[in-house]
């Protein structure tokens, strides 16, 4: 058995005790996996120490399963490179160097005879380009510095010269306005404000709920996350939380239930009816189901 992309969040109030904890953590870990017949992968885990200071990441190693882990400057994480300050820097860095090939790809679908259209450019540069550089940003994009949305931003005006065919001396406004593309600073409100109203719309009992509903003091003015974003975001537009919750907890596909049976008939129709007869017919049929909302 497989099992990938395990993590553990380890604190204390010295770095001392967040080892201590974080190799606890992982020796429980190695244990139960070997009690369901699993081996963690000593050689391809990685530790990474979340402090201001870089004094605190000297020296800091575990052990799991018999291998030595030491600490280091960045680690990857379901796609999202972490650095040890939470800025995102080398996370917008590597991010830069994934989009730059998609930039010129899309630059060899602008033939002037043959290439696509400039709505069918701006629809690829979307799904293409910008869907690489948002990749889990309402997570981690407002917590992003400016000086690092700045480097995603070029990436994104260098998309909108191609959707536009703007020269590079172009007024940066004027390019994305004519591209009809939202500037990634922009939409760094906007998905911190979705991931806020998503949260406040989970359960109570929900872990991303109470996160999002809590209001821890602050150690850092500089370093904002999408908690804070977003609830400035809806102060602006004078939105309250909470939102309509979503619908209820569904049961697990394993738990029993009773039979389940479809009625898909509307009763007997006369011979040749028009359609507009069978129509209302079906709406009639309709109206006396069950009214309930379906989510897909």
């Amino acid at each position: 058995m497989f099992a990938d992309d395990t993590s553990a969040l380890c604190s204390g109030n010295t770095i001392a005790v967040a080892r201590v904890r974080a190799q606890l953590a992982a020796t429980s870990l190695v244990r139960w996996a070997r009690r369901n017949k699993m081996e963690v992968a000593g050689e391809k885990t990685q530790l990474l120490v979340l402090s201001q200071n870089p004094r605190d990441a000297a020296d800091c190693h575990i052990r799991v399963a018999g291998q030595l882990v030491e600490g280091g400057a960045e680690l990857k994480l379901l796609g999202v490179t972490l650095d040890r300050t939470l800025g995102f820097g080398a996370h917008c860095r590597s991010l830069r160097r994934r989009v730059r090939p998609r930039t010129a790809q899309l630059r060899r679908l602008t033939g002037r005879s043959w290439g696509l259209k400039e709505q069918q450019l701006r629809t690829v540069a979307n799904g293409y380009v910008r869907g690489a550089l948002e990749h889990a940003a309402a997570a981690w994009l407002p917590a992003t510095s400016k000086t690092n949305v700045e480097l995603l931003d070029r990436e994104m005006r260098a998309a909108a010269r191609v959707v536009t065919g703007c020269i590079r001396s172009a007024p940066h406004h004027g390019v994305m306005a004519e591209a009809g593309i939202l500037p990634v600073s922009a939409r760094r409100p906007a998905l911190a404000a979705r991931m806020l109203a998503k949260a406040a719309a989970l359960p109570p009992e929900d872990p991303l709920h109470q996160l999002a509903m809590d209001d821890p003091p602050r150690r850092l003015k500089l370093i904002t996350g999408w908690r804070e974003v977003g609830r400035t975001v809806l102060r602006e537009l004078r939105v309250e939380l909470p939102f309509k919750p979503l619908l209820p907890k569904r049961p697990p596909p394993w738990t029993p239930s009773g039979p389940i049976t479809f009625n898909v008939g509307i009763g007997a129709l006369p011979a040749g009816a028009a359609n507009p007869t069978k129509r209302e017919a079906a709406l009639q049929h309709l109206g006396s189901l069950t009214q309930c909302a379906i989510w897909a």
